[in-house]
């Protein structure tokens, strides 16, 4: 009976030490996702804020990418809660990478997510996931999930 309350006070105290340090260490900012393997490059972030577009029918997300393959695919989600409801929607674009054959040129690029769940934008914070995929060689992709302000 001791030897079992023995390995419990160990065992709680180990949880305990973990649980603290993952609390109390600091956590980096989530600025860019990068994918770097045998020659791709693959990189993505979304910018803070979009723009709504038709009264909320659809929001511009402005997104940085930096990538080598000749194309690329973007795909981004988005989810705002507004009121009761949540307003969803989901974009694709194929991308041409400015940084053919190289890497360190980023572009901008606008994608327009149009609402889809029958509820529009809103002025507010909304929850994105956005991920870029290509191939170069081998093929790859990178995400970040993040929020973003949506203004007008």
């Amino acid at each position: 009976m001791k030897n079992n309350r023995t390995k419990a006070a160990v065992l709680g105290g180990v949880l305990a030490a973990g649980t603290a340090l993952a609390l109390l260490s600091p956590a980096s900012p989530a600025l860019a996702y990068d994918y770097d393997y045998d020659g791709m490059y693959l990189d993505i972030a979304v910018q803070s804020s979009a723009t709504l577009v038709a009264r909320g029918a659809a929001i511009d997300v402005p997104i940085d990418i930096t990538c080598n393959p000749e194309e690329v695919q973007l795909t981004i989600e988005v989810a705002e809660r507004v009121g009761s409801r949540i307003a969803r929607g989901y974009a694709y674009s194929p991308v041409a990478c400015a940084g053919v054959q190289q890497t360190g040129i980023q572009q901008r690029v606008l994608i327009r997510v149009p609402s889809q769940s029958g509820t529009p934008f809103m002025r507010g914070t909304a929850v994105v996931t956005a991920s870029i995929y290509g191939c170069n060689g081998s093929c790859g992709s990178t995400s970040e999930n993040t929020t973003i302000n949506i203004t007008t």
